[in-house]
């Protein structure tokens, strides 16, 4: 993991306002008093300081903390809102179990699948990189509530459902 700027350094250069970054002076082409940054294919906020690129919401956090752990999450899963209130500190496994509905889910519902074999809508859970079923349901809402509970249960605050 490549090292962040200090906090000393990020304030020099810019000033934090709701979640965004001003420049505090002209460098280069980037003007006093302009937002700082560009959105990344993969929906992040990014900027360069000093040369090298970093995501916002770690410069973000490096600035109001002055330190920044491996992964910082995005409390409502909007890698676009980078206000201080909205990250916090995580393991990659609590990053993993933060993240919305996948795109390629057709029950609607986090943690459910349709079970070919018993006709049911099947609820799993992955808790420290392993699978735990959950049950088979004939309502995948039945289906939805279990993983909703199992969530809460062994994510806690990352508990995302």
């Amino acid at each position: 993991m490549k090292s962040l700027p200090t906090k000393e350094r990020l304030e020099e250069l810019f000033e934090y306002k709701d979640g965004h970054l001003i420049y505090k002076r002209t460098i280069g082409r980037a003007v006093k008093g302009m937002t700082v940054g560009w959105v990344e294919g993969n929906g992040y906020i990014c900027t360069n300081v000093d040369g090298t690129r970093y995501r916002m919401h770690r410069i973000i956090y490096q600035m109001h903390h002055g330190w920044c752990s491996e992964f910082i999450d995005h409390i409502d899963h909007d890698k676009q809102n980078n206000k201080i209130e909205n990250l916090r500190p995580a393991t990659q496994q609590q990053n993993a179990r933060n993240k919305p509905l996948g795109r390629k889910n057709t029950s609607g519902f986090k943690g459910v699948c349709w079970d070919k074999c018993n006709n049911k809508f099947k609820a799993d859970i992955r808790i420290n990189g392993k699978s735990k079923h959950l049950g088979y349901f004939d309502d995948p809402k039945e289906a939805a509530e279990s993983y909703k509970e199992a969530s809460k249960r062994y994510h806690g605050d990352f508990a995302c459902a």
